[in-house]
């Protein structure tokens, strides 16, 4: 959701990306809309599809995370080229 535009995607397009059903990611996404990580907007071009959006406090967590994976994988791998792709795949993921 991270990489997506305005940090929001459709749970359909979430589902896809990680291999859950819709109903699974709403599921998932309850507690993240609870603590205020995550919430549902409507999409501006079609009011009938609900998005799920990263909130500002959202934003800062996964951007923490990335930090600190970046800095385990450094310690882990060095700096070379491996680290790159290990950031690249972890950065699809969020």
């Amino acid at each position: 959701m991270a990489g997506a535009p305005r940090s929001s995607a459709s749970r359909v397009d979430l589902a896809a990306a990680v291999g859950m059903t819709p109903s699974g990611v709403t599921r998932a996404l309850r507690p993240l809309e609870k603590l205020h990580i995550v919430e549902t907007v409507r999409a501006e071009r079609d009011a009938r599809l609900a998005l799920a959006r990263l909130t500002d406090a959202g934003r800062e967590i996964v951007e923490d995370a990335s930090r600190i994976i970046d800095d385990v994988v450094r310690s882990v791998l060095g700096n070379g080229e491996k680290q790159a792709s290990v950031s690249d795949l972890v950065e699809q993921l969020v």
